[in-house]
């Protein structure tokens, strides 16, 4: 006989759901805010862009290196223990970024957060790209682009794009074919805009950051045999400043692309009209 009530669902159900909803939440939080607080790190700390990248990507290290562990731990304690553990975890070692002092301290403290928290490899995995190998599937969906842009009779075989003689038109109007422009300040971006891209895209927040990368992108091109100066260069973003473009037309950057707020035209026509006095 099965007494009234046993096993009855309660509410906790509910409560853990909403924590679990909330924990997201605080985790997705961190990645916006920590890549807003980028140029004020720079800023503060003298990194350089490489550096930031080498910061940022130790998350991700720590979230890979121990998915296998934290999955083990759930088995071990429970759900709710280590959702406690967790949220605990990543409390702390969000914390602990503001007090990084060095590159460092701060590799460090963001490698321990990424072992209590996931990235956005969920929503990859959701579109078919696995995370792992999403660099490596972006160059070969590039180079099968502008295999079909460029030729009347296109082939493509490769680890993860494959196909055999197709035609597709019309061709695109400019030649060889449209530019691809890739975004990103790290060295890995660099070496792809080198590898199979016709542009850099960076983001001009950090203005000082700009012009090294820039000479490193130049001698990166050299090595493999590509004329750099082929290689368009789009600052996103760029400060409104005379000096700052001023800097970016001496280095031969192609264009800078100033910002406007989402708002009105009483505060988009002002903002125009000082633009308009910094271009030449």
């Amino acid at each position: 006989m099965i007494e009234r009530g046993a096993n009855r669902p309660t509410n906790v159900r509910h409560v853990v759901l909403g924590l679990t909803v909330a924990a997201y939440l605080i985790t997705y939080m961190d990645r916006v805010n920590i890549a807003s607080a980028v140029p004020v790190i720079q800023k503060e700390l003298g990194f350089s862009m490489v550096t930031v990248g080498w910061i940022l990507s130790s998350f991700r290290w720590g979230y890979a290196l121990f998915q296998i562990p934290g999955g083990w731990l759930g088995d071990r304690i429970g759900p709710r223990r280590a959702l406690a553990l967790i949220v605990t975890w990543w409390s702390i070692f969000t914390s602990a970024t503001a007090l990084a002092w060095s590159a460092t301290s701060m590799a460090a403290f963001r490698f321990l957060f990424g072992i209590g928290a996931g990235w956005n490899a969920e929503e990859m995995e959701n579109h078919q790209t696995v995370f792992k190998t999403r660099f490596r599937l972006l160059r070969e969906r590039i180079l099968a682009m502008k295999e079909i842009w460029t030729k009347d009779e296109a082939q493509y075989h490769g680890e993860f794009v494959d196909f055999d003689p197709i035609w597709s038109y019309p061709k695109p109007l400019q030649k060889p074919h449209p530019p691809v422009l890739l975004g990103g300040e790290s060295g890995h971006t660099l070496q792809r805009v080198v590898d199979f891209c016709d542009g850099w895209f960076p983001r001009g927040r950090n203005a000082d950051a700009i012009l090294p990368a820039l000479a490193d992108l130049r001698t990166r091109a050299t090595r493999a045999g590509r004329d750099a100066s082929k290689i368009s260069v789009s600052v996103f973003g760029a400060k409104a400043e005379r000096s700052t473009l001023d800097s970016y037309a001496a280095a031969g950057i192609t264009r800078a692309i100033l910002r406007l707020p989402s708002e009105g035209r009483d505060a988009v026509l002002p903002l125009l009209d000082q633009h308009a006095t910094l271009i030449r």
